[in-house]
């Protein structure tokens, strides 16, 4: 009996075990979905950003260095200059921009500078991928115990990404899209849009407190009268800005069409695809025509159903073998 207690004693000794969840913060709530995916029931995820606050303008609080002390790991876009500090602050394991750009990160320019756009990258699929081989590389640090887990976990989810990347494709084709023109109102909608091959015109925030110039707003206004330009994307986080007055008038006086896109994801759905098709699929509706009938939407809705059918099929397939490392 003894030596029973003095084992179950050194087992709560141990800093991680299989029994154990791994507590990961992460700084913005669409990165919690690509966490979830890597990390499954291993972990519990914290977001630090609080619901609805614009994570531009957030100055960090005693409440948030808190959360995030509480965690074995924390999950940052190093974007943001509150994040920073709060990294410079905990001496805590965490993985951001420099180990996301190591595994393959691809950013472009804001539309219309030579700034690198850094706002909202982990939105396209191909940037999620090396967001998760970087959370896997600190998960197995951590918690070297579940690191088969991690490693087919990741798979799973690079063959889900880019199953989903060629379905975006051929349907983009399919309904006329790919290669269309769009004026974004907020960078991060760049990589909303890339996915499906659209083709960002002029964006019109360009920085904190930068707009777009007049000379080039009055050549996107030309354009958009020659119905050179398809729509205008507006993102949830742009709906928060005065930008999104500039976009709607614009839309007005030019009869364009306004797309309305998340940019965070749905509410306690941890689901990376979701969040994709679901602005996938206002993208494809608001791109046909008004006069489109029922059968025209049922067909959009089936063609999306089927791709959630087939990434959930892969995702069954992967859980199946994933059960014998429980």
């Amino acid at each position: 009996m003894k030596y029973i207690i003095i084992a179950l004693m050194l087992i709560n000794l141990l800093p991680y075990t299989s029994y154990r969840k791994i507590l990961v913060a992460v700084t913005l709530e669409p990165l919690a979905p690509i966490v979830y995916e890597i990390g499954g029931q291993c972990v519990e995820i914290e977001v630090l950003l609080p619901e609805g606050v614009e994570p531009h303008t957030f100055q960090l609080t005693k409440d948030v260095v808190e959360k995030a002390s509480r965690a074995d790991l924390i999950v940052h876009t190093g974007h943001m200059e509150w994040e920073k500090k709060l990294i410079s602050i905990l001496n805590k394991s965490s993985v951001g921009l420099e180990d996301y750009i190591r595994f393959g990160l691809n950013l472009t320019n804001i539309p219309g500078t030579d700034s690198v756009d850094l706002h909202g990258y982990w939105l396209d699929p191909i940037n999620a991928i090396a967001i998760a081989k970087a959370i896997v590389e600190k998960l197995i640090e951590i918690d070297p115990i579940n690191s088969e887990i991690y490693n087919l976990s990741l798979k799973r989810f690079v063959d889900k990404m880019y199953m989903l990347m060629d379905s975006l494709t051929t349907l983009s084709k399919s309904y006329n899209l790919y290669g269309k023109k769009v004026l974004l109102t907020f960078p991060s909608e760049v990589y909303l849009i890339r996915p499906l091959g659209l083709k960002p015109i002029a964006c019109i925030v360009r920085g904190p407190q930068i707009l777009i110039s007049g000379r080039e707003l009055v050549k996107v206004r030309e354009m958009l009268m020659k119905k050179e330009i398809s729509f205008i994307v507006v993102s949830s986080v742009a709906r928060r800005m005065k930008a999104v007055e500039y976009a709607e008038q614009l839309a007005r006086e030019t009869d364009t069409r306004i797309i309305y896109l998340r940019t965070f994801s749905l509410p306690n759905l941890y689901d990376y695809s979701s969040l994709i098709m679901y602005n996938v699929g206002l993208i494809i509706g608001s791109g046909k025509s008004l006069e489109c009938d029922m059968q025209d939407l049922s067909e959009i809705y089936v063609s999306l159903i089927f791709i959630l059918l087939i990434i959930s099929i892969i995702e069954l397939l992967y859980i199946y073998r994933l059960r014998k490392y429980v």
